[in-house]
């Protein structure tokens, strides 16, 4: 019975060490996602070009987003409703 304590104590203070023990990681730890990161762009010189962009006209432009201003100055009828579905009606 004495042995059998002594067995799990050393067993213990040994699977403790090891949890404490310090994680080596590889000389390329981070390499997979740097490089996962740099395929996704398109054009790797898009930065370094000084032309303008191409693209929507400046009128057309200037009504979209005071169309989308505006949205915002409307209360959406959907607000008046508590956020928790309860059944209770909030004001």
């Amino acid at each position: 019975m004495q042995s059998m304590k002594i067995s799990l104590v050393v067993l213990v203070g040994a699977l403790t060490g090891a949890g404490c023990a310090p994680t080596q990681l590889g000389e390329n730890y981070g390499t997979a996602y740097y490089t996962m990161l740099e395929s996704q762009i398109l054009d790797t010189t898009a930065g370094r070009t000084q032309d303008p962009v191409v693209g929507l006209e400046g009128k057309a432009a200037m009504i979209s987003i005071e169309q989308y201003r505006k949205t915002f100055e409307q209360r959406d009828a959907g607000f008046n409703r508590s956020l928790i579905t309860s059944g209770i009606k909030t004001n």
